[in-house]
């Protein structure tokens, strides 16, 4: 018989307060005025299955990674974006004292050069062409976002 472990107390934190940020993140959108009804109802749906990965998770997945991979999902949007709701969220994250930064993902992996792990790969993936387009990153630095996926790709045989 396999005995399951506990979570760690600082997994049982961080899920504590990913819990709260996922709060703000539904309070937020149910008020936004950028949002189509739709929009709302689509954002929505996603953060009640982020809750559930939290509350419900198994004790195998009870890892810090496993909360930073939702992290990710959760806050993704609010650090690629800019807008009211954008500034509302990392207010109230600000104001409830939640360790949680924003972060430009794509800029650190520029300054690093390197990704360096599934989350950063999936969020180049999901939007260098989005940036490249929008012009928040030039065209050399959309080509190597693109060599960086591909050496990530190759390194990691994604």
């Amino acid at each position: 018989m396999v005995k399951s472990r506990k979570p760690s107390a600082r997994y049982l934190e961080r899920a504590r307060q990913l819990l709260l940020v996922i709060k703000i993140h539904e309070a937020v959108t149910r008020e936004s005025n950028e949002l189509s009804a739709a929009e709302k109802q689509l954002i929505l749906n996603a953060m009640k299955i982020r809750r559930s990965q939290v509350t419900n998770a198994k004790p195998n997945a009870q890892t810090l990674p496993t909360l930073r991979y939702i992290e990710s999902a959760v806050i993704q949007a609010f650090n690629e974006e800019s807008g009211p709701d954008t500034e509302k969220f990392w207010r109230r994250i600000s104001e409830a004292g939640l360790d949680f930064r924003r972060r430009d993902v794509v800029r650190d992996i520029l300054e690093r050069d390197r990704i360096k792990d599934r989350i950063e790969y999936d969020i180049v993936v999901d939007t260098a062409d989005t940036l490249a387009d929008m012009g928040k990153v030039t065209p050399a630095e959309a080509k190597r976002l693109q060599q960086l996926v591909a050496r990530f790709e190759r390194d990691e045989r994604v």
